[in-house]
């Protein structure tokens, strides 16, 4: 009785170490610089303990010593398509790069852009404007009076808001570099890219937060 008893309490206790640790990525995450992972998916917020979250995202496929690349929408992998430091689940440009303002280089956000996520996103519809120059948000893709709202737009000042064909449009709409003062050719060659085809891509849960005057009401 007491052999049987040894055996079963065996088999128990290693059966325990298993169900507490289900998920590969946590042996492989170290301990948070403050217990901070706000959607607990392994991915410090601050995982090079910099004490600034955000300021060293994860790329590469990098998991550890680096920040959580997408801090709202779990993503234990942090794969990151374009590198552009927001990971794939929360990227509002799936496949080109446009990153988190006030992160890698960027300038931080002026008071009349729009974010969506932290990325520009003018229009607020959660495709951000490096990849969105669809601008009557009408038709399944890019094309003739869509350029013919840029062309109006030419040569105006990105903060105003006397651009498109009506002269009412927020010029922040055709700014698709975030440079430079003036809507131009570089702003022209992205749309151009697009001609025929949709915007996009973006991530399923996008748009995220959006902040400035362009967020939906």
């Amino acid at each position: 009785m007491h052999r049987a008893w040894t055996l079963w309490m065996s088999s128990v206790l290693f059966a325990v170490p298993i169900a507490l640790y289900p998920l590969a990525a946590a042996s492989k995450t170290p301990l948070c610089p403050g217990h901070l992972d706000a959607d607990e998916d392994f991915a410090c917020d601050d995982g090079d303990s910099s004490g600034i979250v955000g300021d060293n995202p994860c790329q590469g496929g990098n998991t550890v010593e680096c920040d959580d690349n997408c801090l709202s929408v779990p993503n234990f992998d942090q794969v990151d398509s374009d590198d552009d430091g927001v990971g794939q689940l929360c990227d509002n440009c799936l496949d080109h790069e446009n990153p988190v303002l006030g992160m890698l280089g960027q300038p931080d956000r002026e008071s009349f852009q729009t974010t969506t996520g932290g990325q520009l996103d003018s229009d607020g519809d959660g495709f951000g404007n490096r990849c969105d120059p669809n601008y009557d948000n009408a038709g399944q893709v890019v094309g003739g009076t869509d350029l013919a709202e840029l062309i109006a737009s030419f040569n105006k000042d990105r903060s105003g808001t006397n651009c498109g064909t009506t002269g009412n449009a927020r010029c922040e709409e055709f700014d698709h570099d975030n440079s430079g003062q003036f809507i131009g050719g570089v702003d022209q060659g992205t749309a151009l890219q697009f001609f025929n085809h949709p915007e996009g891509p973006k991530c399923a849960a996008c748009p995220l937060a959006c902040e400035g005057p362009g967020c939906p009401l």
